[in-house]
């Protein structure tokens, strides 16, 4: 997944603090590292700040998603699209204000889960792809979590009999596909 602003032009501002505003509110602010490390200090209003980028921007490129050795541009109309249909399924699922895990590699549906989660769906918890197993279990029982999204490759790591889960591309594709979602329905 790339984001279409890359920020790679902003190394030649190492330790700086960048806002962006619309109608005199912050919605986010972010500072720069030594290691540009990125360091979001907070994030206000930010669905409404995706639904200004539809209806300002609707055609244009939000994300870039690799599919078969190639990148596919994901639009502003087709994220939101895509957000909307996940938060109502996950909504329908009995998610709503509930704890939500995503762990997994960089991708449109990583990006797509923490979005639609903070957008009015519940708390996002984010996790490190790289955790072990045991690592993994004792943070899920810690934080109380009510439904996983992961990818393919989190796959063994997780006790599938204990928690909900939704793998990353295969059963999210039958989301946002506006299908009928029997493995969603099904959830452990």
């Amino acid at each position: 997944m790339f984001l279409k602003n890359n920020l790679g032009h902003l190394k030649k501002y190492p330790k700086h603090t960048f806002k962006w505003k619309f109608r005199e509110e912050t919605y986010a602010e972010l500072v720069l590292t030594d290691e540009l490390e990125i360091v979001i200090i907070s994030l206000e209003k930010i669905k409404e700040m995706i639904e200004n980028s539809v209806l300002l921007y609707p055609n244009n490129i939000a994300f870039y998603e690799k599919e078969n050795k190639e990148y596919k541009g994901i639009t502003y109309s087709e994220l939101y699209s895509d957000m909307v249909n996940l938060g109502n399924k996950l909504i329908d699922m009995g998610l709503k204000d509930k704890n939500i895990a995503i762990i997994g590699k960089n991708s449109y549906e990583w990006g797509l889960s923490y979005l639609t989660t903070v957008c009015g769906v519940g708390k996002v918890v984010p996790l490190d792809k790289e955790l072990k197993k045991e690592e993994l279990d004792k943070q899920l029982n810690n934080l109380n979590v009510d439904l996983i999204i992961y990818s393919k490759e989190q796959e063994k790591k997780l006790d599938h009999n204990k928690y909900k889960t939704i793998r990353m591309k295969d059963e999210m594709k039958e989301i946002n596909g506006y299908e009928t979602i029997k493995k969603l329905k099904n959830a452990r």
